[in-house]
């Protein structure tokens, strides 16, 4: 039984979840060993994530199977198991959401220590208002905001949250509303604020990709000057989510920076940028 069938039933402010492109993408880093146990021991989110259901139960014990390093493969996949027979007798899969999202984390990452901050999180996040920048001294190794920040006014504070919590070398994950979002929440963010912020902070892109909710694709992008490439106006996607994961520098000792927008940045800008710039705005 697919998760997915019953989901589909949950109010839309539930759906700060882990997809199916991201699963495929965070299966990719995995197999190509970019993420691996020893530099994820740890988990931070803003915003607690539950599995959105668009990857069966069943899939994800193959996902577990092949690309766990956890020593409690079995154990994992005993759970899943167990959460598939009692969402079969009639139980509601809602109450499942956020376990099965931790499953596939530490199927992914084999985490240690996992923290959240969340206004309506579970029992493993701590209540708390993401306008606020959020003061630790401790440092996790991957950092999520996934369908997050663009619920949060005061954008300064929340980015200066992540970049503060990240240890050094640590992932930042980002999956963000493009555009087609209408009314989802304050903000969808443009590609361009992406590589500002990464350019602005001196974080390494470890890939950038956009999901093409109508077409139900996902590409490749990974650099300002390949989205240059791919796209103008006509056949740019209309509906869209960008997922983004940096890397935080290996001496990681600055505060976060305000980016300036690469068009009006000192930066030498081509003429063709700025007739490709000029032409997409009106």
């Amino acid at each position: 039984m697919e998760v997915r069938k019953i989901n589909e039933k949950l109010p839309l402010e539930n759906f700060m979840a882990i997809t199916s492109y991201l699963h495929e993408i965070l299966v990719f880093l995995k197999k190509k060993k970019i993420i691996s146990p020893e530099k994820t021991k740890s988990i931070f989110e803003i915003g607690e994530q539950n599995w959105y259901g668009d990857v069966s139960l069943k899939d994800l014990i193959k996902t577990i199977n092949t690309y766990s390093d956890s020593k409690n493969k079995e154990v994992l996949c005993k759970k899943i198991n167990e959460i598939i027979s009692l969402i079969e007798k009639g139980t509601d899969s809602r109450n499942f959401a956020f376990d099965v999202a931790k499953l596939f984390y530490r199927a992914i990452f084999d985490y240690k220590e996992y923290m959240a901050l969340d206004l309506q999180g579970t029992k493993h996040s701590i209540n708390f208002d993401l306008n606020n920048e959020y003061k630790d001294d401790k440092k996790y190794d991957v950092v999520t905001n996934i369908g997050t920040s663009e619920h949060i006014f005061n954008q300064l504070a929340v980015f200066k949250t992540i970049h503060n919590v990240v240890t050094a070398e640590g992932f930042i994950i980002h999956q963000l509303p493009g555009q087609g979002y209408y009314d989802h929440g304050f903000y969808n963010y443009q590609p361009t604020f992406f590589f500002d912020l990464a350019q602005a902070n001196n974080y390494f892109m470890v890939g950038f990709w956009m999901y093409d909710n109508n077409k139900k694709q996902l590409i490749n992008v990974h650099n300002r000057e390949n989205y240059v490439k791919l796209f103008v106006r006509e056949n740019h996607p209309t509906y869209y989510d960008n997922i983004v994961i940096y890397k935080s520098p290996s001496e990681k000792k600055e505060e976060f920076k305000l980016p300036t927008q690469h068009i009006y940045s000192k930066t030498n800008i081509s003429s063709e940028e700025k007739k490709r710039w000029n032409e997409n705005k009106k």
